[in-house]
């Protein structure tokens, strides 16, 4: 009998006569940090919570495309539609939908502050 296990193409190499490369098992600070933030993130809701953050979101949709009267006066007008948008990606998050762009940017500004680069003093271990 012949020890060498040969694939059914002559032309390849058996899984046992080639180098294989060694791989170091290293983890980068982003991956720690994706494992993280995998761990702390939060299900989708489900019964009456989807009923209610739907509703939420339509209301937050809403409030941002029809003009109020608040829209008259710049600075309030403003805020009050950063409010509603905030409030909707988190009706949105919490019903499962992601948005790439401000998903990538909702992590990057996470690690950032996890690691003390932006506000305030960096956590000691």
């Amino acid at each position: 009998m012949n020890d060498q296990r040969t694939n059914s193409d002559s032309s390849l190499p058996s899984a046992t006569s080639a180098p294989r490369a060694i791989v170091p098992d290293s983890v980068s600070s982003g991956m720690v940090d994706s494992a993280a933030a995998e761990e702390t993130h939060v299900p989708p809701a489900t019964g009456i919570q989807r009923i209610i953050w739907i509703i939420v979101a339509l209301f937050c949709g809403f409030w941002i495309v029809f003009p109020e009267p608040t829209d008259v006066i710049p600075i309030l007008g403003w805020l009050d539609e950063g409010l509603a948008a905030g409030i909707l990606l988190t009706a949105l998050a919490r019903l499962g939908i992601r948005i790439p762009f401000v998903s990538k940017w909702v992590e990057s500004y996470v690690s950032k502050r996890s690691m003390g680069i932006i506000g305030g003093k960096k956590k000691s271990k």
